[in-house]
C-alpha cells in the first residue's frame, strides 16, 4: 500500500494549523496593542481637578475594565 497521499495530506494540515495559530496569535496582538493605546490615552486625557464624584467613579471603572481586558488579552495572547 502506498501511504504518500495520506503523509501528504498530514503534512498540509499541519501547515494549515499553524498557518491559523499565526492568524490567530497576529489578531490578538493586534486587539491588545489597540486596548494599550486606547488605555494610555485615557489616562493621559484625565484631569482630577474638574468634574464630580460621579465622573471619577465612571474614570476609575473604565480604567479599571480596560486593564483587566488587557491582561486577560495578554494571557491569552501568551497562552
Amino acid at each position: 500500500m502506498d501511504y504518500s497521499y495520506y503523509k501528504e495530506m498530514i503534512k498540509q494540515g499541519a501547515e494549515l494549523t499553524n498557518a491559523a495559530l499565526e492568524k490567530k496569535c497576529t489578531f490578538y496582538q493586534h486587539i491588545l496593542l489597540v486596548s494599550v493605546t486606547v488605555f494610555a490615552i485615557v489616562i493621559s486625557l484625565h484631569s482630577g481637578s474638574t468634574g464630580g464624584t460621579l465622573l471619577s467613579y465612571i474614570f476609575a471603572s473604565s480604567t479599571i475594565l480596560l486593564a483587566v481586558g488587557m491582561l486577560s488579552m495578554a494571557i491569552v495572547y501568551k497562552g
